[in-house]
């Protein structure tokens, strides 16, 4: 990742985290009688938001990368052709994450819908 990225990708997340203490401060303060169990589910619903920005964040800084040389075809192990990009929804461990994936296909042995891994 270039420097430039690097910059917008902190000053976006910066300003995420600086959202989240703030929407915290404001649920605090309109809350003041919450019981545990009110305020555990409030920290886990703004953490998974948080998280899955993050997640996302990250993601999104891969999709601008272009591999130098093509993918060999797991079948038959000849060079793929590039045709274009795909969204993808994945769930994850944060939760569903939405991302462009670089899509190949073998002229060879006719295998479709392939993803580099990654």
């Amino acid at each position: 990742m270039n420097t430039k990225n690097s910059a917008a990708l902190k000053a976006e997340l910066l300003a995420m985290t600086e959202e989240a203490i703030e929407a915290t401060l404001e649920w605090d303060e309109a809350h003041p009688t919450r019981t545990f169990d009110e305020i555990e589910t409030f920290v886990l619903q703004a953490r998974r938001r948080l998280g899955q920005r993050l997640a996302q964040a990250l993601c999104e800084q891969q999709e601008g990368v272009v591999v130098a040389e093509p993918p060999r075809c797991r079948a038959c192990g000849q060079a793929l052709r590039y045709k274009g990009d795909s969204p993808r929804q994945v769930g994850s461990l944060v939760s569903e994450v939405c991302f462009e994936r670089q899509y190949y296909h073998c002229d060879h042995c006719e295998s479709g819908g392939i993803f580099p891994p990654g």
